[in-house]
């Protein structure tokens, strides 16, 4: 879920904040929450005080186990060409955190766009059973 700044321009994605300054993000599918880095967002939004934040004593999981302390919740509005787009963003103070970009605002502002899924493209799995989870075990950060 968390990515390590290792990208080249062709990975990211440049959003317009409602401060006219613009943030680049990483469209990450598997995130489950919007990532900004707490100093990005203070430069990016100019609430150096952090005061639209609700500060937050949480975690998130990353990718392989490991730990980032959440230093607040903020909603922002991000536009991408026509795309409006209101992120509900965990903001984290670790410089090794690129912006990340959760599934739901990448679909939603046509970011990525599913081509083949089984919703588009029926499986021919004849009598076999298919084995699927009803809904994820996924547990909320707040």
């Amino acid at each position: 879920m968390i990515s390590v700044v290792d990208l080249d321009d062709s990975q990211l994605v440049t959003l317009k904040l409602e401060s006219g300054n613009y943030l680049r993000f990483q469209p990450d599918t598997g995130a489950q929450c919007d990532v900004i880095l707490v100093s990005l967002y203070k430069k990016a939004t100019k609430d150096y005080r952090l005061e639209r934040v609700t500060p937050a004593n949480a975690q998130l999981s990353a990718y392989g186990g490991s730990k980032l302390q959440v230093v607040g919740s903020v909603q922002i509005t991000v536009w991408r060409d026509d795309f409006k787009c209101q992120l509900d963003c965990k903001l984290v103070d670790n410089n090794a955190i690129c912006p990340l970009l959760r599934r739901k605002a990448c679909v939603g502002m046509r970011i990525i766009k599913y081509t083949d899924n089984d919703q588009l493209n029926k499986p021919r799995t004849g009598s076999a059973p298919v084995y699927s989870l009803v809904k994820p075990n996924i547990t909320k950060v707040t």
